[in-house]
């Protein structure tokens, strides 16, 4: 009796093991290994897009790969824009400045009646 248990039960998990959705070429990975490898990273959006065209947006959205690789693409953005502003990412976000003089705020001009 359990001999036919086991064999249905394996032919189960066969059976469902072709059930598995491709989620990409570099599914599996998380938002740090994306960002050091930015070849993959546009590989895995580029699949992500496809996806979306052929199924819509609720099934790109369960995809953990597609998210991964665009929070990746948006955190090298926000540094990249960080160092064109803020210069170095050793600065930390240091204001530009003119020499060691920080450069003042803008001030908008005050309207008079």
């Amino acid at each position: 009796m359990k001999s036919w248990k086991m064999s249905l039960m394996a032919a189960a998990v066969l059976a469902l093991t072709g059930c598995a959705v491709d989620h990409g070429p570099y599914a599996g990975h998380d938002v740090k290994w994306f960002e050091a490898h930015q070849k993959s990273m546009s590989a895995q959006i580029d699949w992500c897009r496809a996806y979306y065209l052929k199924n819509g947006k609720a099934a790109t959205k369960r995809i953990h790969a597609c998210k991964e690789a665009a929070t990746a693409y948006h955190d090298l953005q926000v540094k990249a824009n960080r160092r064109f502003l803020f210069g170095s990412s050793k600065d930390k976000g240091t204001a530009i400045s003119s020499g060691n003089v920080p450069i003042p705020p803008m001030q908008l001009p005050t309207m008079k009646p």
